[in-house]
């Protein structure tokens, strides 16, 4: 038997479709290099959204932001490898443009955040700041809290599958049982197929760090 504990990449563009949503975003131009297979049309669909696809092309930057501006689109998606993504930031700045800059999933891995000032992510699901503190006490080396809550409660589902159950064998039917798990990260809700679908995080970089925005309906703990 296996299960997945995991924030799909659904949820994730969902997330950052809900945030369009809220700020009544009407159109997004989604920037991405022409042999990545990335589609948000189903979502952008739901959400009575228009999107523009641009592809990327490292020749033709000036000619993409003079789009964007003229088109004046209420947001930018950018779904490029890191090494594009700072150079193209550096010259969207330089161009004076102030429309929003976001990124669906694709910026976990970032070690610098500075050059990104202002841009929006989304992310995997994110224990609280005071469950990654005690984590970080009691283990010091401890450096990242991305997907920490995760795999906490991804250990957690197992315990308590195991002791629910009478022997060691029934403890799958016990695991499978489980429609709802109010997690570390918050409510995870366990699918037919055995995946634990959980809430994506929305990210800002405020003064180089990313910081998740305000979202109550995320943690409950």
């Amino acid at each position: 038997y296996n299960f997945i504990n995991w924030t799909s990449p659904h949820m994730q563009q969902e997330r950052m479709f809900e945030f369009f949503t809220e700020q009544n975003y009407k159109k997004v131009f989604l920037i991405k290099n022409k042999e990545n297979n990335f589609d948000i049309s189903e979502i952008a669909k739901k959400h009575n959204i228009i999107v523009e696809t641009l592809d990327f092309n490292v020749d033709d930057v000036e000619n993409i932001l003079k789009r964007i501006k003229e088109q004046k689109a209420d947001a930018c998606l950018l779904q490029l490898d890191s090494e594009n993504v700072f150079s193209f930031v550096n010259q969207y700045k330089n161009f004076g443009l102030k429309t929003l800059l976001a990124n669906i999933g694709g910026f976990f891995f970032l070690e610098n955040f500075e050059p990104l000032e202002g841009l929006y992510f989304t992310d995997v699901a994110q224990s609280t700041k005071t469950f990654f503190y005690r984590v970080k006490h009691k283990y010091p080396d401890t450096q990242s809290d991305y997907a920490i809550g995760t795999l906490y409660d991804t250990i957690m589902i197992l315990v308590q599958s195991f002791e629910q159950a009478e022997t060691p064998n029934v403890a799958v039917n016990k695991l499978s049982e489980i429609k709802e798990y109010g997690g570390i990260v918050g409510d995870l809700e366990q699918d037919v197929d055995g995946v634990f679908n959980s809430r994506a995080v929305l990210k800002r970089v405020i003064n180089g760090v990313p910081e998740v925005t305000i979202d109550e309906k995320a943690h409950h703990h």
